[in-house]
């Protein structure tokens, strides 16, 4: 129950805020915005469903340190 009330959250505020940008013809944003809030479902999900003690923090830190470094040159 708990991933499913989550999951509606995330779609629900996803489509709020995409669309507003797809309205307006920001597309690319748009999409990035939908591929983002799509990582944060999926990770969310994980986190909601793995056994308690088990951290994403590493593996989080991991995956976005390269791409910070890609935003923010190194």
């Amino acid at each position: 129950m708990n991933s499913l009330a989550f999951s509606l959250g995330v779609v629900a505020a996803a489509l709020w805020e995409g669309l507003r940008l797809w309205q307006a013809g920001l597309r690319r944003e748009a999409a990035v915005t939908w591929a983002l809030w799509g990582l944060g479902l999926v990770l969310g999900n994980v986190a909601i469903h793995v056994q308690p003690g088990f951290s994403l923090i590493l593996w989080i830190n991991q995956f976005f340190k390269p791409v910070g470094r890609l935003l923010t040159g190194p």
